[in-house]
Protein backbone atom coordinates (compact mmCIF):
# COMPACT_ATOMS: atom_id res chain seq x y z
CA UNK A 1 0.00 0.00 0.00
CA UNK A 2 1.33 3.44 -0.94
CA UNK A 3 2.20 5.85 1.82
CA UNK A 4 0.43 9.23 1.91
CA UNK A 5 2.36 11.95 0.09
CA UNK A 6 2.32 14.54 2.86
CA UNK A 7 4.32 12.47 5.40
CA UNK A 8 6.82 11.60 2.64
CA UNK A 9 7.28 15.28 1.82
CA UNK A 10 7.76 16.11 5.49
CA UNK A 11 10.36 13.33 5.79
CA UNK A 12 12.17 14.66 2.73
CA UNK A 13 12.30 18.17 4.17
CA UNK A 14 13.62 16.84 7.48
CA UNK A 15 16.27 14.85 5.62
CA UNK A 16 17.35 17.92 3.67
CA UNK A 17 17.76 19.82 6.95
CA UNK A 18 19.79 16.90 8.32
CA UNK A 19 22.03 16.87 5.23
CA UNK A 20 22.67 20.59 5.49
CA UNK A 21 23.88 20.13 9.07
CA UNK A 22 26.05 17.14 8.13
CA UNK A 23 27.68 18.95 5.20
CA UNK A 24 28.78 21.88 7.35
CA UNK A 25 29.36 21.34 11.06
CA UNK A 26 29.14 25.10 11.70
CA UNK A 27 25.42 25.03 10.89
CA UNK A 28 23.48 24.78 14.14
CA UNK A 29 20.07 26.10 13.14
CA UNK A 30 18.28 26.14 9.81
CA UNK A 31 15.30 28.36 9.05
CA UNK A 32 12.11 26.57 8.09
CA UNK A 33 12.26 28.02 4.57
CA UNK A 34 15.71 26.63 3.74
CA UNK A 35 14.76 22.94 3.25
CA UNK A 36 11.77 24.00 1.17
CA UNK A 37 13.99 26.11 -1.10
CA UNK A 38 16.47 23.25 -1.48
CA UNK A 39 13.65 20.80 -2.23
CA UNK A 40 12.33 23.10 -4.96
CA UNK A 41 15.83 23.55 -6.39
CA UNK A 42 16.28 19.76 -6.50
CA UNK A 43 12.91 19.41 -8.20
CA UNK A 44 13.77 21.99 -10.88
CA UNK A 45 17.21 20.43 -11.42
CA UNK A 46 15.81 16.91 -11.88
CA UNK A 47 13.05 18.21 -14.14
CA UNK A 48 15.53 20.02 -16.41
CA UNK A 49 17.88 17.02 -16.56
CA UNK A 50 14.94 14.75 -17.40
CA UNK A 51 13.56 17.03 -20.12
CA UNK A 52 16.96 17.47 -21.76
CA UNK A 53 17.62 13.73 -21.57
CA UNK A 54 14.22 12.95 -23.07
CA UNK A 55 15.06 15.21 -26.02
CA UNK A 56 18.13 13.00 -26.55
CA UNK A 57 15.88 9.92 -26.52
CA UNK A 58 13.64 11.47 -29.17
CA UNK A 59 16.65 12.51 -31.30
CA UNK A 60 17.65 8.85 -31.42
CA UNK A 61 14.09 7.83 -32.32
CA UNK A 62 13.62 5.69 -29.24
CA UNK A 63 10.86 5.51 -26.65
CA UNK A 64 12.93 4.07 -23.79
CA UNK A 65 14.89 6.25 -21.41
CA UNK A 66 18.40 4.87 -20.77
CA UNK A 67 21.39 5.79 -18.62
CA UNK A 68 23.37 6.82 -21.68
CA UNK A 69 20.74 9.50 -22.44
CA UNK A 70 21.50 11.16 -19.11
CA UNK A 71 25.25 10.83 -19.69
CA UNK A 72 24.92 12.36 -23.16
CA UNK A 73 22.89 15.25 -21.79
CA UNK A 74 25.43 15.94 -19.05
CA UNK A 75 28.33 15.92 -21.50
CA UNK A 76 26.55 18.05 -24.14
CA UNK A 77 24.95 20.78 -22.01
CA UNK A 78 27.11 23.44 -20.35
CA UNK A 79 24.67 23.82 -17.49
CA UNK A 80 25.54 20.29 -16.29
CA UNK A 81 29.35 20.71 -16.53
CA UNK A 82 29.75 20.24 -12.78
CA UNK A 83 28.58 16.61 -13.20
CA UNK A 84 30.93 15.64 -16.04
CA UNK A 85 33.76 14.35 -13.83
CA UNK A 86 31.38 12.32 -11.68
CA UNK A 87 29.54 10.77 -14.62
CA UNK A 88 32.66 9.98 -16.62
CA UNK A 89 34.31 8.41 -13.55
CA UNK A 90 31.24 6.18 -13.07
CA UNK A 91 31.22 5.25 -16.76
CA UNK A 92 34.89 4.17 -16.57
CA UNK A 93 34.14 2.05 -13.49
CA UNK A 94 31.23 0.39 -15.33
CA UNK A 95 33.45 -0.42 -18.33
CA UNK A 96 36.18 -1.93 -16.13
CA UNK A 97 33.65 -3.99 -14.14
CA UNK A 98 31.79 -5.11 -17.29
Amino acid sequence: MARPLKPLAEEALLYIGYLLKVIDEDIHMISTETPILFAKAYEVFILELTIQSWLHVEENKRRTFQKNDIVATITRKDIFDFLVDIVLRDEIKDEVAG
